[in-house]
């Protein structure tokens, strides 16, 4: 069974081509500031892990992560650090 991990702060571009890359890896779920809230904390309590990139998402996502005791990865960085610390995961290595 894949692990479900949800990803937050992309562009829709980005997330498109993560979602390609990784497909057979891992069921990604998608998240950004133009989705609601609520739909952020079904996916942090559903989710083996989050990753946030913190360049794009505010305190208040960060709340919300936190009150669902969501298991984060803060990325800081781009894509390609996202990529990595995506694959360091999916191998164990986290």
């Amino acid at each position: 069974m894949k692990q479900m991990i949800s990803v937050i702060g992309l562009m829709p571009a980005q997330a498109s081509m993560l979602a390609n890359e990784f497909r057979n890896k891992a069921d990604i779920r998608f998240w950004d500031k133009g989705n609601a809230l609520s739909k952020l904390k079904s996916l942090a309590t559903k989710s083996d892990r989050v990753f946030m990139r913190t360049q794009l998402t505010n305190h208040n996502t960060s709340a919300i992560l936190r009150n669902a005791q969501a298991k984060v990865t803060l990325v800081h960085g781009g894509i390609s650090m996202l990529r990595k610390n995506l694959e360091e995961f999916l191998n164990g290595n986290v």
